[in-house]
C-alpha cells in the first residue's frame, strides 16, 4: 500500500520539485517494504522547450516481490518574461547642445539561457528644436514569453541667442 502520493501540480520552470513524504507497507510484511521513486520527462518539441511533464513514480516492494506503483503528474512551465537591465528608469527632457545618453541595455532569462529575441527600436519625431524621441527595448524568450522598456526623450532648444556686437570704437 502506499499513502500520500500527491496528485497532478504545475510548477515554474525554475522551481524546485516538492519532495513528498510517500510511504508504503505491507499487509503481511509491514514494515519490510521497499520504497523506490524514479523520475520520466515527457516533452513536446513542438512546444515552448521549457514545457515539459515529469512522470514520477514509487514503486513499493514486499519481500516476496509483490509490488503496488502510483504516479504523479509534474506540469512545468516557463511562463516568466526574461528580464532588461541597464535601461533608463525615467524619461529625459534635454537641451539641444546636450548628449544624450547611450545605455548598454541586456536581457536575460530565469529558464532560457538564450534569449531568443532581444531587440532595439528609436522613433524621432518633430522639428529639431522640439525633437522627441522614443526608444523601446525588447526580448522574448523560446516560449514567447515577452519584455519591454520605454524610454522618451525631448529635446528642446532651451539655450538663448547670443548676440555677437562689434566692440565700441570711440
Amino acid at each position: 500500500n502506499l499513502y500520500d502520493v500527491p496528485g497532478t501540480i504545475s510548477i515554474e520552470c525554475d522551481e524546485f520539485m516538492p519532495a513528498d513524504p510517500v510511504t508504503a507497507d505491507d499487509d503481511c510484511a509491514l514494515n519490510d517494504v521497499t520504497l523506490d521513486v524514479s523520475d520520466a520527462e515527457l516533452s513536446d518539441p513542438a512546444d515552448c522547450p521549457q514545457d515539459y511533464k515529469i512522470i514520477r513514480t514509487w514503486v513499493a516492494t514486499d519481500p516476496c516481490g509483490n509490488e503496488a506503483s502510483e504516479q504523479q503528474t509534474v506540469k512545468v512551465f516557463d511562463t516568466t518574461p526574461p528580464v532588461l537591465s541597464g535601461y533608463p528608469s525615467s524619461d529625459l527632457v534635454l537641451d539641444c547642445t546636450d548628449e544624450v545618453p547611450d545605455p548598454t541595455v541586456t536581457a536575460c532569462d530565469i529558464c532560457d539561457a538564450t534569449v531568443t529575441t532581444a531587440g532595439f527600436t528609436e522613433e524621432e519625431t518633430g522639428p529639431y528644436w522640439n525633437l522627441t524621441r522614443v526608444r523601446y527595448w525588447y526580448a522574448a524568450d523560446e516560449c514567447d514569453n515577452e519584455a519591454d522598456a520605454i524610454q522618451t526623450i525631448v529635446i528642446t532648444d532651451m539655450t538663448p541667442p547670443t548676440i555677437y556686437a562689434p566692440d565700441d570704437e570711440t
